[in-house]
């Protein structure tokens, strides 16, 4: 807890107040024990109404509230208890509840995030000193009154922002939805029934929506997930039953508040022509079994204000338990009618508070959406030829940045001595490397559809009706044996043929793509030689590092961050020779270098040996 003491850095913040003319202080610095934050009361005066109805009033009473850190730490400003104005409007949190010191409503106003509205009328970067933040902030609570009352708080081309749900809990519910999903929703006649929640037993904590079943548990809209939350898992999933609703617009109450009592939802689905208790009464019969079950709200959205409606999203809630067994209402026998009357009397009751549940979409847009690959290789089917530190590597940066049709071919089992730069752990040590790395990729991404492969590359001609399937055949396993096998093979379609290895302590990458229906590898090998061979002659005294005891092995010396700079690099190299249509073939030698002073610098490309 902040000594009570005004800093001085509070003061002075306060003082640059005084240069808005919009603003009046009412009381100076006060200490809230609530929050544990400091306080000012304020009035602010708006007189830009123009020929239509205020929203917030002229006259208004807020709250700019602080940490005791300041200039550091957050800023909110909340409409007062007293200032008339409860309604909640775009950029503002729920405002529909009042905070623990009965002083100010819990809608705070979002200005510290892009608003194109207060971008035009306030600064449009946050300050960070004494003299200028607390300014910043309550001038643009000035402005945003400004844009409220002339219903310009929105452009119709802003991104598209839900309003505050007041989510909590450590619980996640992921749905699936996209624009190719919302068409198929548009071709389903019902508006309510059940939905099959799915659960790995790796992370009980994350629910995912799997059937949505009609009134009569009839299937009506399958959703597709990858092999985290399918019955390829090798970990349990389990499967609970919730009941979903599809509205036909937001479900709000006032101007743009999420429902925050369950008479506040009956209300709003009532806005969007939807009886909410005439459908409960309808399903509540399959869920009586003495547990809490999710109701889901569904919702079209579009991407921008203005736009036209493009997902159906969702927002989950947990549901009180319902009447069941001997829980009936007085004077009623265990039957629905009993149980039904109970729950509009005792359970389903106005004033009870909704648990919004924290809803995320899932799709492989929105999880890609922080860095993805081109479209060309999401969509291909790939084949990784070695699980090792580099095979890992890869595999795992294609899964995170979408491409989830993999196969990994490896018969090594993992040891030891591998985690020094392998992606996998000690769970999966003296297990097969390809079966791990598999799971692994599953557990990162929950639409990788990955498979393993436990056995040795051989040249052999059956094997080649097996390789047609796939788009890229990537070969991470550094020996000479794979690029010579895949070269005897003619396959009916082309394929992108890929290899990459690193040389002794990772000081140089070498790169090989190609495009064709069979693999040529004799320029490739042709440049690389001169290179191996000067790096046998280079390190042909040094002491390998050994692993055990006996009969040892010689280790290959490079550490994780190498790998990780090589496959890195491999893969930006891939990427952009498959999406130039006019190369068909590249060999690309690096070699790390240091800067004058001798500090790393990263890779360059290697045209010449150099000493």
């Amino acid at each position: 807890m902040f000594v009570k003491d005004i800093s001085d850095e509070l003061q002075k913040g306060r003082r640059a107040l005084d240069s808005i003319k919009e603003v009046s202080i009412v009381t100076d610095w006060q200490w809230d024990d609530y929050s544990e934050k400091w306080y000012l009361e304020v009035i602010i005066y708006n007189d830009s109404i123009e020929n239509e109805e205020e929203i917030v009033p002229v006259k208004s009473l807020w709250y700019v509230v602080v940490d005791g850190s300041y200039p550091k730490g957050k800023i909110k400003v909340y409409p007062s208890v007293k200032s008339g104005f409860d309604d909640t409007l775009y950029h503002q949190s729920n405002n529909g509840k009042i905070s623990e010191n009965k002083l100010w409503r819990v809608g705070g106003l979002c200005l510290d995030s892009y608003i194109s509205a207060l971008q035009k009328l306030g600064y449009k970067d946050e300050p960070c000193t004494v003299d200028e933040r607390l300014h910043w902030h309550v001038q643009r609570a000035v402005n945003w009154i400004t844009c409220a009352n002339s219903r310009k708080l929105i452009n119709p081309l802003d991104p598209f922002e839900l309003p505050d749900f007041n989510e909590r809990g450590s619980a996640i519910l992921a749905f699936n939805e996209d624009k190719v999903s919302f068409m198929q929703w548009e071709c389903v006649d019902y508006s309510y029934g059940y939905v099959d929640l799915i659960s790995n037993e790796i992370n009980p904590l994350v629910y995912a929506t799997s059937v949505f079943r009609n009134s009569v548990n009839k299937e009506v809209m399958p959703i597709k997930w990858g092999d985290f939350f399918s019955d390829d898992a090798k970990s349990k999933i389990n499967v609970t039953k919730g009941i979903w609703i599809l509205l036909n617009s937001i479900p709000v109450v006032k101007l743009w508040q999420a429902p925050n009592t369950f008479k506040e939802l009956v209300d709003a689905c009532n806005k969007c022509d939807f009886n909410l208790m005439a459908i409960l009464e309808i399903l509540a019969h399959r869920i009586r079994d003495g547990k809490g079950h999710s109701l889901l709200v569904g919702f079209p959205i579009s991407e921008t204000f203005s736009g036209e409606k493009s997902m159906i999203y969702w927002k989950a809630l947990k549901l009180p338990v319902l009447s069941h067994g001997k829980y009936t209402q007085n004077g009623y026998r265990q039957k629905e009618n009993g149980y039904w009357l109970r729950d509009k009397l005792s359970i389903l009751k106005h004033n009870i508070e909704l648990n919004w549940v924290v809803t995320q979409n899932w799709s492989a847009n929105e999880i890609n959406n922080r860095g993805k690959m081109i479209k060309s290789l999401e969509s291909m089917n790939a084949l990784i030829i070695g699980a090792g530190s580099i095979g890992a590597s890869v595999a795992e940066t294609l899964t995170r940045a979408g491409v989830y049709k993999i196969h990994i071919q490896d018969y090594d089992i993992l040891e030891i001595g591998n985690l020094s730069r392998h992606s996998l752990d000690l769970s999966n040590v003296g297990k097969p490397k390809a079966e791990e790395l598999v799971e692994y990729l599953h557990r990162i991404n929950p639409h990788s559809i990955a498979r393993s492969i436990n056995e040795k590359f051989l040249e052999d001609d059956k094997k080649i009706e097996s390789l047609e399937k796939y788009d890229l055949i990537i070969d991470c396993t550094g020996e000479d044996s794979v690029l010579f096998g895949l070269s005897k093979m003619k396959f009916k379609s082309i394929k992108i043929f890929a290899s990459v290895s690193i040389g002794f302590a990772a000081e140089r990458l070498y790169i090989f793509l190609q495009k064709s229906n069979s693999l040529n590898n004799t320029n490739f090998f042709l440049k690389v030689l001169p290179f191996l061979d000067t790096e046998q002659e280079k390190f042909k005294d040094f002491e390998f590092p050994r692993d055990g005891v006996g009969c040892w092995s010689p280790l290959f010396p490079a550490r994780q961050d190498d790998i990780s700079i090589a496959s890195s690099t491999f893969i930006k190299v891939m990427e952009e020779f498959i999406k130039r249509d006019d190369l068909k073939e590249i060999v690309k030698i690096y070699e790390q270098f240091s800067s004058k002073d001798g500090f790393f610098a990263g890779y360059r490309e290697a045209d010449k040996i150099y000493e």
